[in-house]
């Protein structure tokens, strides 16, 4: 199928069966919500993280997340009792003040529209997922789900997006992925998916890494939302 709103931003555009989208800063803000969460627990067991701790959790796990922190400390704590204070403290945020980036709900309805798949490919863990997706009314727009805990890996590798890719029935280079983290659209482009670029503007010092790994980059999805409502009119 083709998708004559990326004509402005390909210089080939070939059409896909599938579309797969990152969540945490692609389709919703939070990653302002997990530096504040990070803060918080720092703060509460009296912790200090490297500097570039942010760049290098961005492409893991949770439990990986989780583990990081642990190997960053001496904490007197488990690996998942780290993993449960940060649920703790991330639930009320998923699930009240975690909002979607502009334009994304609108352009998921007309893939909906149009006949196009959709899947997530997301490092979150379900039951975050699953509450952001309720409170922001999407839940019903979204085919499939692929979880980096179903395969045992984190962004670094292409598994969760073959993943997500085998859920929806397409093979890898009939997909186009939306993401906001360069290792994680390298890790799509290798398994010959086309993959764009949204804004995170947590993120602003990976954006010129970004910008070079993808094959189009945007501010946000609003310019595709609105190239279709003008092909429509």
């Amino acid at each position: 199928m083709r998708f004559p709103e990326l004509d402005a931003f390909l210089p080939i555009n070939p059409g896909f069966s599938g579309v797969i989208f990152d969540f945490d800063g692609t389709l919703v803000d939070s990653m302002g919500v997990w530096y504040e969460v990070d803060q918080r627990f720092c703060e509460t067991y009296d912790m200090q993280l490297p500097e570039n701790y942010v760049q290098e959790i961005a492409a893991l796990g949770f439990r990986e997340t989780a583990q990081y922190f642990y190997d960053h400390s001496n904490l007197d704590m488990t690996v998942e009792e780290i993993g449960e204070k940060f649920n703790e403290m991330a639930v009320y945020a998923y699930s009240h003040t975690v909002k979607c980036f502009d334009g994304a709900v609108k352009y998921l309805q007309n893939l909906k529209k149009r006949g196009v798949k959709t899947a997530i490919a997301t490092s979150v863990s379900k039951h975050l997922l699953k509450a952001s997706m309720q409170a922001n009314g999407f839940e019903e727009l979204i085919d499939a789900v692929a979880f980096c805990d179903e395969c045992g890996s984190n962004k670094h590798s292409s598994d969760v997006y073959a993943l997500a890719a085998r859920k929806i029935g397409c093979a890898p280079e009939e997909c186009l992925v939306f993401e906001d983290v360069a290792v994680a659209i390298e890790s799509a482009k290798r398994i010959g998916m086309t993959a764009g670029a949204i804004h995170d503007r947590h993120s602003f010092r990976n954006s010129e890494r970004v910008r070079e790994v993808a094959d189009f980059y945007l501010e946000s999805f609003a310019p595709l939302v609105e190239a279709l409502e003008a092909q429509w009119d």
